[in-house]
């Protein structure tokens, strides 16, 4: 280059966004959009995201559920040992329970059953057809019962089918009685103006109707009833407790008893908890009277449905096991 002449240089910037059409906010410029990375799809769909991560975590805790209850329906005893059935809650059906009853009665692996009641009672047709299915596997193996909480009422009519009964001291039971609930919404159905009608073939065909009061003649037939019903109750109490029958029946006032005052008064054997009747047992079935011994998962396998299994683990507190009839009901 020689002297006396010029040179011109031109400088690039670096390639960088394009500022062309950004909005200036108080000195600062934002970029467009198209200039920033990509959202992710759980960015640009928050709530969706959400809900699919929650429906994953119940669908998960329902598989373990499904395995749960899969493995205590099918388990069985590798040698011979003790079984356990639970009743528990109020009585409304039989069927699983029964059902699981006759199977341990079938199976020769189990030596004896343990019969763990926590229950207040129940309607009087269910408590019977248990009472009669722990009568069959007491003839066929030692059952012993175990009361928790309260076995009181049916529970207790389903627990005096069985030869030996142990209480904690405070256990509530005996509460031997039948009870049945009527309502009475005559006045309700006054005050918005209906009036109920209905036709049937004899006058005792509605007795019980909530739309109105009893007649004396509907009252005397309940009570009927009531009374056939309990006196099978007493019968029962006293066959299995070996009570004379008006001993029986002047127990069976309806009142309950502490575990401590049904040792007095003849109506359980022992007092003791869970794991001194499980060794109680294992004495009575021939084996060692004290761990390890070897015990088959409880059952019945439950029939409540995942969803409810999942509200009853988020809300202890509430039982959604009860099914109230929607018609008149006769409870033990």
């Amino acid at each position: 280059m020689s002297e006396g002449e010029s040179f011109t240089f031109e400088a690039k910037a670096p390639a960088g966004p394009d500022f062309s059409r950004a909005r200036p906010v108080t000195g600062l410029y934002f970029l467009p959009e198209e200039a920033l990375p990509p959202k992710k799809w759980r960015q640009r769909h928050p709530w969706l995201f959400r809900l699919l991560f929650l429906l994953l975590c119940v669908g998960l805790f329902s598989l373990g559920l499904g395995a749960a209850g899969f493995m205590q329906g099918g388990a069985s005893l590798s040698g011979s040992g003790l079984a356990v059935a639970r009743i528990e809650g109020m009585i409304l059906e039989a069927g699983p329970v029964v059902d699981w009853l006759d199977k341990l009665r079938r199976d020769g692996k189990v030596r004896g059953v343990l019969l763990r009641i926590n229950s207040p009672g129940g309607a009087v047709a269910p408590s019977q057809e248990i009472h009669a299915a722990v009568k069959r596997l007491a003839e066929a193996k030692p059952v012993l019962v175990s009361m928790g909480a309260a076995a009181a009422s049916g529970a207790y009519y389903i627990a005096v089918a069985a030869p030996y009964i142990m209480a904690n001291p405070s256990s509530v039971t005996g509460s031997i009685g039948v009870r049945m609930d009527l309502l009475n919404a005559q006045g309700l159905t006054d005050l918005i103006g209906v009036k109920p009608q209905s036709l049937s073939s004899g006058p005792l065909k509605e007795a019980g109707s909530p739309y109105r009061p009893l007649r004396r003649d509907e009252r005397e037939y309940l009570q009927g009833l009531v009374r056939d019903m309990y006196e099978v109750f007493v019968q029962e109490v006293a066959a299995g407790r070996r009570l004379d029958l008006d001993k029986a029946e002047a127990l069976a006032d309806g009142r309950a008893y502490t575990g401590r005052q049904a040792l007095e008064l003849g109506l359980v054997d022992e007092l003791g908890d869970y794991g001194a009747a499980l060794n109680k047992l294992a004495a009575m079935s021939g084996l060692q009277e004290t761990p390890p011994y070897e015990t088959l998962p409880a059952g019945p396998p439950s029939t409540q449905s995942r969803l409810l299994k999942l509200l009853g683990a988020v809300l202890p507190g509430l039982d959604l096991s009860a099914r109230a009839p929607s018609f008149p009901v006769f409870y033990y």
